[in-house]
């Protein structure tokens, strides 16, 4: 209307680059839509490389977004309240990223990577993601990435295995960044991916609804099959914790659902109760034939698994967990800031301020304090999360989806670091891209103004 007015009162020598100009802003807004579905996917596939590619499709949505900022009337499609919690993290990380300099800290590029410039680079991205056609596509590439992250799992085990062939290897270099270390040991990057993308899938079957999702149920059905399988096999325990315990997430979702579809998603959840124990039933039956297994020695390694007397990696994280409050309890207000390790205890001789258990590796770099601010920003979104649902039944499945993958990979994150690096940062930042669509669109718009007051 705004565009319109002007071409209407403009002078006739200038009505034709007037009209023009509405045309190239809703083509930038096309274009960046399309850079920010590349850079997710992107950031997927290759997590730790292609960096360069990442780096031109967020100078590309900058350029789009400059472009497109005068029909936009001095407003940037990305709700209110989402700039203020990303500028929120951002000032948080600035703050405990210097504070880690001041204290010697060693990783403070990298933290500042991950802690300041990651949340500013992702308030780009997720204004490619502002309406349900945008919902849509990312649902669609997700699903996909899913299946092809888990045939390359399924492929990369077998190649570990022995069953190794000319397509296997072809198909394995095309991921240098997953190459072999030794035989029998792998760098599983692209496999942890699926601590979000096997929930996201799984949840997406269940609560497959017309608002985010234009493939038949049992177009995604076939597509679940490797992604169960890539699970199994992968000897993640952490994955196969979240797919069991999916379901309850699942039931505990309910609730924001509207009745018919509640009614619908449990006994969908019932069904796939039966479907998990019917695979395990099959992996007992089977398993001993190709592998030295059974029930009673998976039951012994799961005990040994948290026996620090007999379990190398058990030891560990109970000598990391002491070592960690230890260096808690001498700052415990505000920690000694992000990027600085433990002197004289080192995890990983590259990352020396990473560790393992990720919550208590932030409570000792951050203090009591840092972990309340970073919880409240985590809350906030929950609690925004669960008023879009209640309030917009058309994109109640698609936001449910998405918290219920972002909280298996907090469960995740709390035995490995896999929020601490800025390739896997899309984890976080895809729920908040569906909530900026779900407020934006005029089915939330009473949502916005209650929230605003």
């Amino acid at each position: 209307m705004f565009w319109r007015n002007m071409a209407t009162n403009a002078h006739p020598s200038v009505l034709p680059s007037m009209q023009t100009l509405p045309m190239l802003m809703h083509t930038a807004r096309y274009v960046h839509r399309l850079l920010a579905l590349a850079f997710i996917v992107a950031s997927i596939m290759f997590p730790a490389s292609l960096q360069t590619f990442k780096i031109l499709f967020l100078v590309g949505m900058a350029a789009c977004f400059l472009v497109s900022l005068p029909g936009c009337r001095g407003t940037v499609p990305v709700a209110r309240q989402l700039t203020l919690i990303t500028a929120y993290y951002a000032v948080i990380g600035v703050g405990f990223v210097l504070w880690g300099m001041m204290n010697g800290g060693r990783g403070t590029a990298e933290t500042l990577m991950v802690y300041v410039l990651g949340p500013v680079a992702y308030w780009f991205v997720i204004q490619g993601i502002d309406n349900q056609s945008a919902v849509r596509r990312l649902h669609i590439a997700l699903l996909i990435c899913t299946f092809v992250v888990s045939v390359l799992v399924i492929l990369k085990m077998l190649s570990v295995f022995g069953y190794s062939s000319h397509f296997i290897d072809t198909v394995l270099a095309l991921f240098p960044e997953d190459r072999f270390l030794v035989p029998g040991r792998y760098s599983p990057r692209i496999m942890s991916t699926l601590l979000f993308l096997a929930p996201y899938s799984i949840s997406s079957f269940v609560l497959h609804g017309d608002s985010h999702s234009s493939m038949p149920r049992s177009v995604l059905g076939i597509a679940l099959a490797p992604v169960i399988v890539s699970v199994i096999i992968s000897g993640r325990n952490v994955l196969l914790l979240v797919i069991l315990i999916l379901p309850i997430l699942l039931l505990v979702s309910l609730k924001w659902l509207s009745d018919d579809l509640a009614k619908t998603v449990l006994v969908r959840i019932r069904r796939l109760a039966l479907v998990y124990a019917l695979t395990v039933t099959v992996a007992f039956a089977l398993a001993p034939r190709y592998v030295e297994w059974s029930p009673k020695l998976a039951g012994k390694a799961l005990i040994a698994a948290f026996n620090p007397s007999r379990s190398e990696g058990a030891r560990v994280r109970f000598e990391e967990a002491e070592e960690l409050m230890a260096s808690a309890a001498a700052s415990p207000l505000v920690g000694h800031g992000l990027g600085k390790g433990i002197d004289g205890y080192v995890r990983d001789s590259e990352r020396p301020w990473r560790y393992e258990l990720r919550p208590l590796a932030l409570l000792a770099q951050v203090g009591v304090i840092g972990l309340l601010l970073y919880l409240a920003g985590l809350l906030w979104m929950y609690r925004t999360a669960f008023a879009v649902a209640a309030s917009s039944p058309r994109m109640a499945p698609a936001v449910v989806v998405m918290m219920v993958s972002i909280t298996c990979v907090i469960i995740g994150d709390a035995t490995n670091p896999y929020l601490d690096q800025v390739g896997r940062l899309w984890m976080l930042f895809m729920p908040i891209g569906v909530l900026n669509a779900s407020l934006l669109s005029a089915s939330t718009a009473p949502l916005r103004k209650d929230m605003k007051n």
